[in-house]
């Protein structure tokens, strides 16, 4: 009788699962205190400083601007249990980027994307498909 146990760092999760799609440039995995188990980008790490500040805001279901890897987003929605749905937020900073976070049971999705100047590669709806996809399997997993 064979066992066999899969688990995937922090990491690859960001990696595989977030970035790896093509619908997100930067993606990271917070905590509820807002520490960081991981964060990646395209470019490579996702220095983000500020996520006790951005769990806070999120939790206070602050509607004004929102700052996650030293840029400032600006809040576009939000959506609160108990519908169907995990708590969310939407995000835009300015006409090429924006992002989406949810809100899992022991940590934080994050998503964002930026477009090149020129580029429409990334888009809202994408990007937020991807960290729902991956905030509904942590959720699964009792994370």
């Amino acid at each position: 009788f064979n066992t066999f146990e899969f688990s995937m760092s922090w990491d690859a999760y960001v990696n595989d699962q977030l970035l790896g799609t093509g619908k997100v440039s930067h993606g990271a995995i917070l905590g509820h205190d807002g520490s960081v188990w991981a964060a990646q980008s395209t470019g490579g790490p996702w220095a983000i400083t500020d996520g006790p500040a951005f769990v806070a805001h999120f939790d206070a279901q602050h509607n004004g601007k929102y700052t996650i890897g030293g840029s400032e987003y600006t809040f576009i929605r939000r959506q609160n249990p108990p519908s169907d749905t995990p708590q969310f937020v939407s995000l835009k900073l300015g006409s090429a980027a924006g992002g989406s976070a949810v809100k899992c049971g022991k940590c934080f999705v994050v998503g964002c994307y930026v477009n090149p100047e020129g580029s429409t590669t990334y888009n809202p709806g994408n990007c937020e498909a991807a960290v729902f996809k991956l905030a509904e399997y942590l959720i699964e997993q009792a994370f």
